[in-house]
């Protein structure tokens, strides 16, 4: 566990405006998670509640970090094409996103292209925040798609009872580390 620890007191001490305590900081003081096991799917023209894809967590410190890790399998109809996002919400903001992006759209990840249209893409997004609050917090995923196309979470566009489609699970965690 300390290695972990450490690791992640590496990462959110890479920003010079956190400072931590000798002996404190770092340390995970809670741990809340989800799992996605089942299907979803959806139109996305604007950005989307992933449903399961959501975490509640109340840090115990205004000085709290929240590190955010998400494992998404997904795809996208219209595999090759571009045009999609994905991002993190904290309770109905978006974070983690570019300042400026003009028509595009404002993502965490960088817009993804799944390969095939007949297996899961598995996508990873991560981010430290500093939600400065000692109330109830929720995080969350969401997707948007241009075109219209239909967004998949777990499971590819052809999506048939055959060995050569693939379906998967994603999971949603938030630590709450010492600041």
């Amino acid at each position: 566990m300390a290695s972990t620890a450490k690791t992640i007191a590496e990462l959110i001490g890479s920003d010079s405006s956190i400072t931590l305590p000798a002996g404190v900081g770092g340390k995970i003081l809670q741990v809340v998670s989800t799992t996605k096991t089942d299907t979803w799917s959806s139109v996305c023209n604007s950005y989307t509640d992933i449903t399961g894809m959501s975490v509640s967590i109340t840090p115990s410190s205004t000085s709290s970090k929240i590190y955010i890790l998400a494992s998404l399998a997904w795809n996208g109809q219209g595999t090759g094409s571009t045009g999609r996002g994905f991002r993190f919400v904290r309770n109905s903001t978006g974070i983690s996103l570019p300042t400026s992006y003009g028509s595009r759209i404002p993502s965490t990840s960088a817009d993804p292209t799944p390969d095939s249209a007949h297996r899961c893409d598995t996508m990873v997004l991560s981010h430290v925040d500093s939600p400065s609050t000692t109330s109830s917090t929720t995080y969350k995923i969401q997707v948007q798609s241009r075109d219209s196309y239909i967004m998949y979470l777990n499971r590819s566009e052809y999506d048939g009872d055959h060995s050569g489609y693939t379906r998967g699970t994603s999971t949603l965690t938030v630590m709450e580390i010492a600041g």
